[in-house]
């Protein structure tokens, strides 16, 4: 089991001398640590279980996504290619997660004192910056990323993944960094394993220009409003709806207000907001 939260050696096994396999490679020696009466994962590993344990669902996202059984339902010709083909849903998997961990460069905070070590704000970001860092490790060639001048004058990124290479060396590189992950966490190794952790979630200094480019690039958030699918007399109608703040909260009232609940949920959700306006007295009532 290599999902959220899985995995611990718990205290009663402690007799027990079988090694931990993880993809069939051995290892652990016979006889290894575990977790103690009173120890668990967020209190061994402290500041850094929350980021280790998405980097461990992350890299499991990446690495079963060219399984058969899983493509099936993304893309069921993509199922049926040779082995050595790899699709476009699964390419466009790594290429999204690469792109994620360039992007999270945003959520850390360089050390401001010498000798003092950076800080990430996000747990998601410290654990795809981690994986991207795998990546670059495992072959420059197959993973690039270069400072370019945009189209519109202004410094800009540009990533370039070989398409070739996912599955011969960017699968067994994440394998091989998953195995580790995990066998630190089944065996209580803190130490070991926060120090093997931040080798690869520390930020790299020639990362630091193109965190810049990153934050200088960034978009204001994206809103999703969702059209309103209704039966009226005259059939099916679907209601849109601008893609503008007001938009968003148009859309969510109508369509809980149809709910046989929807009123007084949407009343709960004002009283709540207007215990709020304390906090925020920038924002009119």
């Amino acid at each position: 089991m290599l999902s959220e939260d899985a995995g611990k050696l718990q205290a009663f096994l402690e007799s027990l001398s079988a090694s931990v396999a993880m993809f069939g490679t051995r290892l652990a020696p016979p006889k290894c640590k575990m977790y103690e009466p009173g120890e668990n994962w967020d209190n061994k590993f402290a500041s850094l279980s929350s980021s280790i344990e998405e980097c461990r669902a992350e890299c499991v996202g990446v690495y079963l996504c060219d399984l058969p059984e899983v493509l099936k339902f993304f893309d069921p010709e993509a199922a049926k290619k040779p082995d050595n083909v790899v699709p476009d849903v699964v390419y466009v998997n790594w290429l999204s997660m690469i792109r994620s961990g360039v992007m999270s460069m945003e959520f850390y905070s360089p050390a401001e004192n010498f000798g003092d070590t950076g800080a990430w704000r996000q747990a998601h970001c410290c654990a795809r910056y981690a994986i991207l860092r795998v990546l670059l490790e495992a072959d420059p060639c197959m993973v690039r990323l270069e400072e370019i001048v945009g189209a519109d004058g202004a410094p800009d990124l540009l990533i370039s993944v070989d398409r070739d290479k996912l599955k011969t060396v960017a699968k067994p590189a994440i394998g091989a960094f998953l195995n580790k992950l995990q066998y630190y966490k089944s065996t209580a190794n803190a130490k070991d394993g926060t120090a093997f952790f931040l080798k690869y979630s520390e930020l790299l200094p020639e990362h630091l220009p193109l965190r810049k480019i990153v934050i200088d690039r960034k978009r204001p958030r994206p809103l999703m409003v969702q059209p309103l699918i209704c039966e009226t007399s005259n059939g099916i109608e679907m209601v849109p709806y601008p893609a503008t703040y007001a938009g968003l909260i148009e859309s969510f009232i109508d369509r809980f207000s149809r709910l046989p609940l929807g009123p007084k949920a949407l009343e709960a959700l004002e009283i709540v907001w207007r215990n709020d306006q304390p906090y925020f007295k920038d924002i009119p009532v």
